[in-house]
Parts: C-alpha cells; structure tokens; sequence
C-alpha cells in the first residue's frame, strides 16, 4: 500500500512511507494503525480527499472535521479517487472495522468483511470474494500559509515611470520574490474611472527589494494565449493602477506559495518633457527659457529647474518657478533666472514639469552656461564686433548681417543656433558696444588655432565637417594641411554674403594656411 501511496503525486512521494492502512485486523484496529487518535479536547485534524482536477491542482473535497468525525462514520465525502486522484470507479473500500472507535469487530480475514457504501463507514457488506480497495491515510500535514497581501505605496512618477513600494507582509516561509503587476484606466484621467484593462506583468524583483522603478507592462490583451502579450511602455498623463504579490518557499527546492495580491494602487503619470532649454549667461546670473507641449493647467503646476557645478548634477541646487492657474487658465512661465552665482564657473541646468507633489516629468536635456560681467564687444567703437575665440567664428553663421542679433528679419536662427551665438557671445552690454549706428560686421582680434589638441590632424570641435574648413587646397600649400592657424591682423573684417558657409574671406590678408 506505501508503495502506492505517493504514487501519482510527486508532490507526497517524499512522504509514501509514512502512509499506513486505514483498517482493523485481529492484530491491529485502524487507530492504531493510522495513529488515529483524539479526545473531547482534541479531536485531531481535518481529513481530505486527496484529488487533482484537470489543471493538476489538488482541490479533494473534506472527507471529515476531524478524527472523531471520521470514525463515527458521518463523512462529508466519499472519497473513491486512487493514488493519482482518478476516479477508482470502487463503491466499496474495505476498512475492516464497524464501530465508532475506528476498531475492528468484523476485522479484515475474519468472517465477514465491513466496507464503505455511500457514506456510511460501518455498512456490513457481506463475505467477499474478490479484491477491494483500502484506505491509505497520510500523516498530518501542515498546510503553510502564502503570504498576505503587502501594503503598496507609488512615488516618484514621471511622464514614463513609476517606483512602486511595498510592506513585508506576514509569511510562514522566507519570501524570495515580489511581483509588481500593472492595468490602465480606459476613462479619461479627468473622469471617473469606470472601466480597466487587465492586470498585466510589469517585473519582479528579490526577496529583499522594497520597491522597484517600473516602466513597461505587458497586455494580455484578455486572453491565456500569451503569444499575443505585448509589451507596452508607461504613457504621459495616463492613469494606472499597481498592485504587488509576495512568493515564498521554505527553501530553494520546496513549492511556492503565492501569496494575496494586494489591491490597487492608483497613479497618473506626469507631463512632458520640456524641450529647447536655453541658458542666457549674465552677471551673477543665468537666464533659462524652455518649451513645453502642455496646455492644461490643472496638468502642470508649474517647473522645476535644477543647477549645479558639475556634469552629474552631484549636490545640485533646485528652484520652482511660479504656478499655473487652472482657475484663468494660465500656465506656469516656461522661464526663470537663477541669481547668486558665481561669476566664471561653469554651470550645468535642466528642467522638467511638475503636477503638485503628485508627477512630474523626466529631466530635460542639460545645458550649460558660465555667467559674468556685462562685456563690451566693440572695444575700439568702430561697429565691428571683436572675435577673440573660435567659439565666437563659428558663431558668426548664425547672425549674417553682423548686427549681432540673431533672430531678424535677416536672420533665421533656431533655438539651438541661438543658444550657440549666445555661449559664444555670453552677457554682452547694450547693443554688444558698438555706437549707436549699430554693429555692421566682425573683425578678428586674436590668434585662432584650429588645431585645438595641437595633433596636426582634422577632428577637432570645429574643423570635423561641420565646422571650418582651411581655403586652400593644393598639396603645395602647406606642409601640414590639417593644421590652420590664424594670427591677429588689426581691423580684418570678415564677412560672407551667403548663409552657413564654413568658408569666409576677409579684407585683410590672411596667411595662407588659415584662410
């Protein structure tokens, strides 16, 4: 019979040894036997059928209470399953026994054999011939608990993320892994929501996690068939909901327990990204202008600038810009200064927008900038603006007329070429220092070396192809022709009459490898 038992249950075969014959001989009763024992006090455990339905999951229904209930016979199930939970198609299993104390008047061998009919354990059947089912009872297991559901928070949500936190919840067993599903709000995140997608997989992340940044989900699209699963990334202003389960095992080879899922958490991702962030240097300060595709108040509250001395915004410094008013409609200013800073340090600055303490967006693309003191461009007065570094060269492309402005009826600049002028030309007193006719032109009053890391080989910042190119082409004019270098000629004006060209000539001789 133990070597039965555990037969058709991988999961119970550890345990066929421990099984033992629900039935009275001469020599043994049945308690006895199945260590059946209980008192008023204590009337043991319940009993259950062992049975597995179509999807291989155990669900036998409750034969007994407990001992007592078993023995007197009053069972609420008649279990006829063998030991791989099939039906065994028997309506009777011998026990040998016939009275309410699980012992044995009418034992097994003796002259007449009591079985199970229905539901009444002690039904004498008669002498029988043939071969009949016995009763094989377990040990007592105990059943662990899964763990209870955690308690779920969600903070940090961007355009496109979420951390999503959780609790330790109650677990019998050590648990090994958090599961963090996700569904979407088919409503409008200003209505009511009245209608869910499914629950679909977002991550899983290790026993000792208590949270983790979530930024895709997967949609079942309402079926089991997970060949159609597709995998969706958490969208701007969109409601969601995150729920979170533990799963735990006593060790790495026992069954896991899943545990409760937790209910619902609701977010709504932030805002967009604000785009084009320009960095206006001046004296102590720095003036930042952006764009944002938002036009719903209640959606952005307002910005959030963030600024530091360095590249990995290490220690950073943070300031909010005044707030929308979705009551007049109006939107939070897409601008800001930053004051207090230090004249000739580097400063790096980007931003993003914020709905309350609730969203915002990710961090725009940094700039960066360098504030000083008001510069006089037209030192000698004569409407030419001195170019004294190759940042400032390049930055002639972008204003043509040499007026010094660079968004005219002349000039087309975008926000990318504006920003470029301006680095180039930081803080400049009222109208760059020329007289009061105005700037007319450039001229060049300082040496330019194009060869920047002095290798004698074209990939510096701006002879790489989008940047200056020497004027000069045959193999005679110049021992090195990757190198160019421009000395200062007083009053050399250079000019170009058409756009964008990295060719430019000049009224005062240049030498011939800089031209």
């Amino acid at each position: 019979m133990q070597g039965h038992a555990g037969g058709g249950h991988e999961a119970i075969r550890s345990y066929r040894n421990e099984f033992r014959a629900l039935a009275s001989t001469v020599a043994v009763d049945a308690n006895d036997n199945a260590a059946i024992t209980f008192t008023d006090a204590d009337k043991g455990v319940a009993v259950y059928e062992l049975r597995v339905d179509a999807s291989g999951s155990f669900n036998g229904a409750k034969v007994a209470d407990d001992y007592e209930d078993l023995c007197d016979g009053d069972w609420d199930s008649t279990p006829v399953g063998d030991e791989s939970g099939a039906d065994s198609g028997r309506d009777f299993v011998f026990t040998g026994t016939d009275d309410d104390t699980c012992e044995g008047a009418d034992e097994l061998g003796d002259a007449l054999v009591v079985g199970i009919s229905s539901t009444d354990l002690y039904s004498t059947t008669g002498l029988r011939t043939d071969e009949e089912h016995l009763y094989a009872l377990s040990p007592v297991f105990t059943v662990s608990p899964a763990p209870d559901a955690p308690a779920v928070s969600v903070s940090e949500v961007t355009d496109a993320s979420a951390r999503v936190g959780w609790s330790v919840p109650p677990s019998t067993h050590p648990i090994f892994q958090y599961q963090v599903q996700i569904r979407r709000c088919l409503s409008d995140i200003d209505d009511p929501c009245t209608s869910w997608t499914g629950w679909g997989d977002a991550a899983s992340f290790g026993g000792t996690a208590r949270s983790g940044v979530i930024t895709t989900y997967t949609d079942d699209k309402g079926t089991e068939d997970t060949a159609d699963d597709e995998t969706l990334n958490l969208e701007l202003k969109t409601r969601y909901q995150a729920r979170v389960q533990a799963r735990s095992r006593e060790n790495p080879t026992s069954e896991i327990l899943d545990g409760v899922w937790s209910e619902g958490t609701t977010f709504i991702t932030g805002p967009a990204v604000p785009t084009g962030l320009l960095a206006l240097p001046g004296d102590t300060e720095i003036g930042l202008t952006w764009q944002s595709a938002e036009t719903d108040p209640a959606q952005l509250t307002h910005y959030t600038v963030e600024y530091a001395d360095n590249a990995a915004f290490t220690s950073p410094q943070s300031m909010d810009t005044a707030s929308s008013d979705p009551g007049a409609n109006t939107l939070a200013p897409a601008e800001l200064t930053i004051t207090g800073l230090t004249n000739e340090v580097e400063y790096h600055f980007r931003v993003r927008a914020a709905r309350g303490t609730e969203a915002t967006s990710r961090w725009s693309d940094p700039v960066t900038a360098t504030p000083a003191p008001a510069t006089d461009y037209d030192e000698d007065d004569d409407g030419l603006i001195d170019v004294e570094r190759l940042a400032q060269l390049n930055g002639i492309r972008y204003d043509l007329d040499g007026d010094g402005v660079v968004t005219d009826d002349t000039n087309t600049a975008d926000v990318d070429e504006a920003h470029a002028y301006y680095i180039a030309f930081p803080n400049p007193v009222a109208g760059m220092g020329c007289p009061a006719t105005g700037c007319t032109g450039y001229e060049l009053t300082a040496g330019l070396d194009f060869d920047e890391n002095g290798n004698n080989t074209r990939d510096d910042t701006y002879n790489t192809g989008a940047g200056w190119d020497p004027s000069a082409t045959t193999p005679t004019r110049s021992p090195q022709p990757s190198r160019a270098t421009a000395t200062a000629i007083p009053s050399a004006t250079c000019s170009s009459t058409a756009a964008r060209r990295t060719t430019w000539a000049c009224s005062a001789p240049w030498p011939a490898a800089a031209r």
